[in-house]
């Protein structure tokens, strides 16, 4: 049996409930970046394996590093297969995160980004991507 994937999904909206749901039905690990001011806020904790928060969603350059550096922490213990935008505004964020998923794993980028309509196009297909996702190549 292989293993389960990891999803890192990037929401500085509150979105994405019903990708993480099934994403954990499908078996897979979940994990969400967020702002803090949307800590408390509806999320489907039960399907949610560990929240970051953000203290500012801004793309400045002093704010990316302290993404980088947070995510570096991050990726000491634990392993990210996937890097998910639940919103378009997040696709910046998200395609950085996989750029470091990418480079800590096989020293050079390897993302490639796949627009939303092909996130839908997977979702029909029972792959459980609903949203508009950054994908790491193998």
């Amino acid at each position: 049996m292989s293993k389960p994937l990891t999803f890192l999904c990037v929401a500085t909206f509150f979105k994405g409930a019903d990708f993480i749901r099934t994403a954990k039905a499908l078996g897979a690990n979940v994990f969400v970046i967020t702002k803090k001011s949307l800590e408390h806020e509806a999320w489907p904790r039960e399907c949610i394996d560990e929240f970051f928060y953000l203290e500012h969603d801004n793309n400045t350059p002093d704010n990316m590093d302290i993404l980088r550096e947070g995510l570096a922490y991050v990726m000491r213990s634990r392993k990210i297969d996937r890097v998910v935008s639940l919103d378009d505004f997040d696709v910046e964020k998200a395609a950085f995160f996989a750029r470091g998923v990418s480079y800590s794993r096989h020293g050079a980028n390897n993302c490639q980004v796949l627009p939303r309509q092909i996130g839908h196009a997977y979702a029909r297909a029972g792959r459980g991507n609903s949203s508009a996702c950054i994908q790491r190549g193998f």
